[in-house]
This record gives C-alpha cells, sequence and structure tokens, in this order.
C-alpha cells in the first residue's frame, strides 16, 4: 500500500516540476523573440548583397560598351574589389553577430545567479535566460535540496550507501527499520518517523529531529566484538524540539549540547548523563530514570517529572518553575539554591533533602515528606505544606509567608523560623502525650515516631505509616486505623475501645494490656500477636486469625468468637465468653 507521505512528497515534486516548465517556457518565448529578430537582420544583409550584386552587373556591361580596355579592366577591377570587400563586410558582420552571441551565452552560463526574481518582457535577455535555467539546473542537482523519500532512502542503503549527511529527509518514514552505523550529521530529519527503528552507532550530530517521532527507538552501540571497533551513536548538538524519545534507548549515546525543548522521554533511561545547562523546558519525562544525573543550571521549567526516578541526581542551581514532580523519587537529590517556584511535588518523599536557599515560592508540598529535609533560608511563601511531614526537618531563616501548614506535622526537633509561634499553627506535634484528639492523620508518615501516652482519641490514621512506631499507652479509642501500614508497632498498654480494625493485619504485634472492649476485629490477623493481658470483652472477633497468638490471661468475655481460628494459641489463664477462665 503506497505511503500517504510518500504521494504527499511526490505530489509535490510533480508541482514543483511544472511551475519551472512553466519558467522555462516564458522565457523559451523571450528566446525566440530574440532569434527572430536576428534571422530578420540576417534576411535584411542578404537582400543587401544581393542588390549589390545586381548593381555590380549593370556596371561592367556598360563598361563593355563605352570605354577603353585599360578603363574597362580599371572599373572591372575596382568593382571586383568593391563586390568582395561589401560582401565580405556583410558575412563578416553577420558571422561576428553569431559568434558574440554565443560568446555571450557561453560567459552568462558560467556565471553564479545573483537573484531568482522573474524577469519582465523587456527584460528577456539570452544571458539572463540561460541565468535562470542554469540556477533551476543547479538546484535540482544540489543533493541538500532534493527530498528523499522512504523508497529511494531503502534502495540507497541496500546498495551500501550509509552517508546521508546533509541529505534532505524531512517526514520520511524509516520507522521499525535497521539502520546500523548511518551517518545522519547535519541531515534534516524535521517531522521523521523513526519510531522502533534500529539506529545503533548512528552518526546524528547537528541533525534537526524537531518533531521527529522517535519513541522506543534504538540507539545504543553494539557489543564489542574481538577485532572491531563500533562506537556509540552521537546526537550531539542535535536538534531534538518537540521530538518524541518515549522509551527510546540512549544508553551510552553522546548527548552533549542537544536541544530537548518540548521532547517527550517518558520512561527513557538517561541515568548517570551530564545533562549541565541542557534545555528541557516544557519536555515530559514522566517515569524516566535520571537518577544520579547532573542536571545542574538545567532549565526544567514546565517539565513534567511526575513519577521519575531522580535518586542522588544534582539539581543545583537548576530551574524547575511549574515543574510537575508529583510522587517522583528524589531520594538523595542536591536541590541547593533550585527554583521550585510554583512547583508540584504533592506526595512525594523528600526526606534528609538539601533545599537551602532554594526557591519554593508557591510550591505545592502537599502530603510530602520532609522528615530531616533542610529548609534553611528557603522561600516557601505561599506554598502549600497541608499534610507535611516536617519531623526533624530544619526551617531556619526560612520565609513562611502565608504558607499553608494545615494537618502538617512536626516535632520537637523540627526547626522553624523565629517569626513563626508552631503552636498557633494548623500543625500537629507529634511526640509523647501529644494532644491530637480527632486529628486527620490521614496518609501521614509516623513510622518509628514515638507517641507514648498520646491522645489518638477518634482521630483519623487510615492508611498511615505506623510501622516501628512506639503507641504505648496511647489512647486510641474510636480512632479509624483502617489501611494502615502496622508492623511491629508497640500498642501494650494502649486504650483501644471501640476501634475499627476490620481486615488489619496485626501479626506479630505487642497488644499486651491494650483495652480493645468492643473494637469491630472480624478477620483480622493476630497470628503470634502477644495478646498477653488484653481485654477483648464484648469485642468482634469473628473470622479473627489467633494462630500462635499469646492470650495468656487475656478478657475474652461476651466476646463474638465465630470462625475463629485457634490453631496452637496459647489461652491459659484466658477468660472465656462465658466468663469461665481456661485452664
Amino acid at each position: 500500500m503506497v505511503n500517504t507521505q510518500d504521494l504527499a512528497s511526490l505530489a509535490n515534486r510533480v508541482e514543483e516540476l511544472e511551475k519551472r516548465q512553466n519558467v522555462t517556457a516564458k522565457y523559451a518565448v523571450g528566446l525566440k523573440r530574440q532569434l527572430s529578430e536576428l534571422t530578420k537582420q540576417f534576411n535584411h544583409l542578404q537582400q543587401c548583397f544581393e542588390t549589390q550584386l545586381a548593381e555590380d552587373k549593370a556596371t561592367e556591361q556598360a563598361a563593355d560598351a563605352s570605354v577603353i580596355d585599360k578603363d574597362e579592366n580599371l572599373v572591372l577591377s575596382d568593382s571586383a574589389d568593391a563586390l568582395p570587400t561589401n560582401s565580405v563586410v556583410a558575412v563578416e558582420d553577420t558571422e561576428a553577430r553569431e559568434v558574440e552571441l554565443e560568446e555571450e551565452i557561453d560567459a552568462v552560463v558560467q556565471l553564479e545567479p545573483e537573484d531568482g526574481r522573474v524577469f519582465t518582457d523587456e527584460e528577456f535577455k539570452i544571458e539572463r535566460v540561460m541565468l535562470l535555467l542554469n540556477k533551476i539546473y543547479a538546484a535540482e542537482e544540489d543533493p541538500q535540496d532534493v527530498v528523499i523519500s522512504a523508497e529511494e532512502f531503502r534502495e540507497l542503503y541496500k546498495q551500501g550507501q550509509r552517508d546521508f549527511s546533509k541529505r534532505n529527509l524531512r517526514e520520511i518514514d524509516l520507522s521499525a527499520e535497521c539502520l546500523h552505523d548511518v551517518n545522519f550529521n547535519e541531515a534534516n530529519l524535521a517531522g521523521a518517523n523513526l519510531s522502533k527503528a534500529d539506529l545503533r552507532n548512528a552518526q546524528l550530530i547537528m541533525t534537526d529531529l524537531s518533531n521527529a517521532n522517535l519513541s522506543e527507538t534504538r540507539l545504543k552501540a553494539q557489543p564489542i566484538r574481538r577485532g572491531s571497533t563500533l562506537k556509540s551513536a552521537q546526537l550531539t548538538g542535535a536538534n531534538l524540539t518537540n521530538a518524541n524519545l518515549s522509551k527510546a534507548e540512549l544508553s551510552d549515546v553522546n548527548l552533549e549540547g542537544a536541544n530537548f525543548k518540548g521532547v517527550n522521554l517518558s520512561q527513557t533511561v538517561l541515568s548517570g548523563r551530564d545533562f549541565t545547562d541542557a534545555n528541557f523546558c516544557g519536555a515530559n519525562l514522566s517515569k524516566a530514570n535520571l537518577s544520579s544525573a547532573k542536571l545542574v543550571r538545567a532549565n526544567l521549567t514546565n517539565t513534567n517529572l511526575s513519577e521519575t526516578n531522580l535518586s542522588n541526581t544534582q539539581l543545583t542551581s537548576t530551574n524547575l518553575t511549574n515543574a510537575n514532580l508529583s510522587r517522583a523519587d528524589l531520594q538523595y537529590a542536591n536541590l541547593e539554591r533550585a527554583n521550585l517556584e510554583n512547583v508540584n511535588l504533592s506526595q512525594t518523599v523528600l526526606s534528609s533533602l538539601n533545599f537551602t536557599e532554594a526557591n519554593l515560592c508557591g510550591a505545592n508540598l502537599s502530603e510530602t515528606n520532609l522528615k530531616d529535609a533542610k529548609l534553611l533560608r528557603a522561600n516557601l511563601s505561599n506554598a502549600n505544606l497541608s499534610k507535611a511531614n516536617l519531623l526533624d526537618a530544619n526551617l531556619e531563616e526560612a520565609n513562611l509567608t502565608d504558607v499553608n501548614l494545615e494537618y502538617a506535622v512536626y516535632n520537637n526537633a523540627t526547626v522553624f523560623p523565629k517569626s513563626l509561634d508552631a503552636a498557633k499553627s494548623s500543625a500537629y506535634l507529634i511526640g509523647s502525650d501529644a494532644l491530637l484528639q480527632n486529628a486527620n492523620l490521614a496518609n501521614a508518615d509516623l513510622s518509628s515516631v514515638k507517641l507514648i501516652a498520646a491522645n489518638l482519641s477518634g482521630a483519623n490514621l487510615q492508611g498511615a505509616d505506623l510501622t516501628c512506631a512506639d503507641l504505648t499507652a496511647a489512647n486510641l479509642s474510636q480512632a479509624n486505623l483502617k489501611s494502615a501500614k502496622i508492623h511491629r508497632t508497640q500498642f501494650s498498654g494502649a486504650n483501644m475501645s471501640g476501634i475499627n480494625l476490620v481486615g488489619v493485619n496485626l501479626n506479630s504485634t505487642n497488644l499486651s494490656g491494650a483495652t480493645l472492649t468492643d473494637a469491630k476485629l472480624c478477620g483480622v490477623q493476630f497470628c503470634s500477636a502477644n495478646l498477653s493481658g488484653a481485654n477483648f470483652s464484648s469485642a468482634d472477633l469473628r473470622g479473627a486469625d489467633l494462630s500462635r497468638a499469646n492470650l495468656e490471661k487475656a478478657n475474652l468475655k461476651d466476646a463474638q468468637l465465630g470462625g475463629v481460628i485457634l490453631s496452637d494459641t496459647n489461652l491459659s489463664g484466658a477468660i472465656m465468653p462465658d466468663g469461665s477462665t481456661h485452664e
């Protein structure tokens, strides 16, 4: 089936040839006019020549009748001298004109045209006609201006040609083609379709790839075999504006000085690359791997970096204005002096990161984990820090003008600027004896925190991370722990009366001495849990798994145990639902 792009290209070439044919025909008319004028001049000279011959013949006849032999000879001699002279002059004039015209044409052909303007009829000179024709032919012969079709390219490649440098391959479709070792240096590949093509070892230095589709393209060098030397692909200085490089294999590809403005690099592996001062303005880098990359002073304004791996990345003095970094991995990244104005960092883990003197004005930092982060002298004016984790964070001398701290969490180790009274903010102080009743801590990262004897009654802890948290003697009555992460969490002595833990995994959890009266515990996993001395009176334990759990001296009076698994469970001294004590 004929490719639509090839048909369009063919139509354009036919149209161009028709235009050139019309121009040539027009100037041919002018040339014909000039030749007609020369023909008239030649005919006029011929008439003059014939007239001269007639006059000379008449003179000769008159001399024979009236003049003596000497005079006759003289007259004949003069006549003979005059006749050839006039004839020679006439012929020489004609021949000279023709030679002059030929020399003029030859001289014009050697000239380079200075412009391509259309001449009027009065300007139809032979030299200008030849000049224009020469320009047309020269343009047709220039390989940089001739668009190569996909069929022509494949035929040339099949014949062994690999050098396509400076050639016009605009909008060519070479998708899924195997094109090893091709030289595209300074070629025009704007709008080309190279998706899924194998371009291993290709040379693309200073190539125009604007708006090209390079999705899933392979540009990596082949493994080096004994006796062979294979260089990786070169994209040095290439124009990649708005190109599609999604999922492209760019390992070991030289991208120095390339322009990535508006490029689609989603899901591309670029780990460890040096992009210092690179332009990624408006690019799509979502889900890309940029771990350990160097993006110092790079332009990442309006860039999509959502879910991108930026761990260990150097982002010092980088411009990230209006960038989307939601759920990106920035672990151990350096963002010192970076411009993060109006950036979206929601739900991103930013713990232990260096934001010293960074510009986060108007940034969205909601639900971000800034635990132990360095935000010294950072500009956080008008930033959204709602539900952010600021435990152990250092915000000394930071600008918190009009910042939103609603439901954010901090502890006594958090350093705020002197201008802010954290106690009067809407943030929550996390720590032992903390007053957090009815607090909204949904999805909060409270791993390893100490909340001993804290009042969390009625608190919303849905989806919260309580891994290794210490909630000894805490008041969790009526708290919502649905979907909370509970692993190696300490609940000993905690008040959990009326709590809803349906379907929660509490395997190996310490709940010794905890109060769980009237708690909703259907289907809860209590395998190997320490439940000694716990009060489960009137609790709903239907379908719960208590295998290998320690329920020594636990109170199960009036508890619902239908379908409970009690395999290898220690119930010694426990008060059973009917009030009896288990032996």
